[in-house]
């Protein structure tokens, strides 16, 4: 990926990033300002991916649509693995549920996420030579890696997670058992 345009990515993303983390909202201002978030790292991940591939107009004119329609699949999957991570999750909480029945379910999204992204490359052969296949392939994953590098430093600004306002002003973090890592040790 090209670096000359990386510094406008991190600054435009952090300042999104800072601006949504602001005093809660009523939730439909919430879903509002999720939508926007998500439009503007859309268009970012859109115009990075045009500088890389440097597409001429009648290849990004057969490209885009079909980015658009995989981004939505991959989307789909995404939230159903989440659907899944989170009945694990609830499960250990409660120690109710089937459990190899759900990683079975996770073992199987995470595959077809794998398999979706790689048939992708392998259906846009006729649009992309092999070296912007190639780098079609990294850059999901280091787009994906930098947004989460970008809010990990933003909340790192913050200070920690969940800010003061949500924990009480006490100690460091959420309460046990209600942080993103469920309480496996059995000492509630």
């Amino acid at each position: 990926m090209q670096r000359n345009g990386l510094p406008a990515l991190v600054a435009v993303t952090a300042a999104v990033l800072i601006a949504c983390s602001a005093p809660a909202q009523p939730p439909m201002m919430d879903r509002m300002r999720q939508q926007r978030l998500f439009e503007r790292i859309e268009m970012m991940r859109i115009w990075k991916l045009t500088e890389l591939l440097d597409l001429d107009s009648e290849r990004a004119a057969v490209f885009f649509p079909r980015y658009q329609a995989h981004l939505s699949e991959m989307d789909s999957l995404h939230r159903s693995l989440q659907r899944v991570i989170r009945a694990i999750g609830d499960g250990l909480r409660r120690d109710s549920a089937d459990f190899a029945m759900l990683r079975d379910h996770a073992e199987r999204l995470e595959r077809e996420l794998t398999g979706t992204r790689l048939q992708f490359i392998d259906d846009n052969a006729d649009v992309l030579n092999a070296r912007q296949q190639a780098s079609l392939l990294l850059f999901e994953h280091r787009f994906e890696q930098r947004l989460r590098e970008m809010i990990q430093e933003v909340q790192r600004e913050q200070g920690p997670p969940y800010g003061p306002r949500h924990r009480g002003g006490r100690g460091r973090g959420p309460p046990p058992g209600r942080g993103p890592w469920p309480d496996t040790t059995g000492d509630r």
